[in-house]
């Protein structure tokens, strides 16, 4: 239990807060609908939360650079079906699609290649159907100088389950790719 929580927080009955999963966290904030429905206003809230964050000096003295906070959201299916079309793949359902988020060396293009050469490797190994990569657009204008010195390349690797994968499988395998990497 957190040694800072507040001795008058009352317990309420029914909550879902339990005074034994609190831990030391500079802030969080949790947006979502219960019922798991998605939609572009929980993304909205979730951007004007982050926004509302400088008060606790989440903003470097160029009042651009930020602390590296951002949002969690489910998978946007449109953005990365099309992707995955426009790779030569089209997927019968949403389900099929994983996506990998990696942060390569700016400029270093032989780094680039040889990291991407070993997630491609690896997630070989496993089994799991390689679509493509997609480089994440980006807009270095709306960065500081500190971010933009020290930002990284951001690509996606679309990856599709293989036929007659299940969904526990197809989520096993990928954790294991993502835990060798």
């Amino acid at each position: 239990m957190n040694p800072y929580y507040h001795p008058s927080t009352p317990l309420v009955p029914g909550s879902l807060h339990r005074l034994s999963a609190e831990r030391d966290n500079c802030g969080m904030g949790a947006i979502a609908n219960i019922h798991g429905k998605r939609s572009y206003q929980i993304v909205d809230f979730a951007l004007c939360s982050v926004c509302n964050m400088t008060h606790r000096g989440a903003v470097d003295a160029d009042m651009k650079t930020g602390d590296g906070s951002g949002i969690l959201s489910q998978i946007p299916y449109p953005i990365f079906l099309k992707a995955a079309e426009a790779l030569g793949t089209k997927l019968e359902h949403e389900s099929d699609l994983a996506v990998a988020v990696f942060f390569l060396p700016l400029e270093d293009r032989a780094g680039q290649q040889q990291l991407k050469a070993l997630a491609e490797e690896t997630v070989t190994k496993r089994g799991i159907t390689i679509i493509g990569w997609r480089e994440v657009p980006v807009d270095p204008d709306a960065l500081g100088k500190l971010a933009l010195a020290t930002r990284p390349h951001i690509e996606h690797l679309l990856l599709k389950r293989p036929e007659g994968w299940g969904t526990d499988h197809f989520e096993r395998q990928l954790f294991l790719f993502r835990r060798t990497i």
